[in-house]
């Protein structure tokens, strides 16, 4: 029978020894135990027979619930902070800088420094302004992620 060769390989497994040597042991020994997958009554009837061998069952779950869903809040790029770079759409010269706040907020600036022409408030602003270049198709990206408070 299934529940008896699965019986068989547990107490082989935890005491070496075939299932022939083994007799029931008086309750003045110490138990062992033995964490099985709970799945139904053939696991409730392994426990039976292995509590007579002095081992007591501990069932497990082998799909916990936490497994099922992702607790974790996704937090878009935009609204994270740390190291980031802003890519020039028209000659792809490369603007790397950090920033505490979002991205979306340091993106605002940068932005704003070009449109009102200030060079000193954005390096980037100021290549934009010095070559004559577009800011609507450059691209920012997250290098590396900081830890902060953010508002979404």
């Amino acid at each position: 029978m299934d529940v008896d060769r699965t019986v068989q390989r547990k107490i082989n497994k935890y005491n070496r020894q075939s299932i022939s040597t083994l007799r029931p042991i008086n309750d003045s020994k110490k138990k062992k135990w033995i964490s099985i997958p709970y799945f139904g009554k053939p696991v409730l009837q392994l426990a039976r027979i292995l509590r007579k061998f002095n081992y007591n069952v501990a069932f497990s779950n082998l799909l916990p619930i936490s497994s099922l869903f992702n607790f974790k809040d996704f937090v878009p790029d935009l609204c994270r902070s740390g190291v980031y770079k802003i890519t020039c759409s028209e000659c792809h010269c490369i603007y790397v800088g950090q920033t505490g706040r979002s991205l979306r907020e340091r993106y605002c600036e940068h932005a704003l420094a070009y449109e009102n022409g200030k060079k000193e408030k954005s390096a980037f602003a100021g290549h934009l302004i010095d070559t004559g270049h577009a800011l609507a198709d450059s691209t920012i990206q997250l290098i590396h992620n900081m830890l902060v408070n953010v508002d979404l």
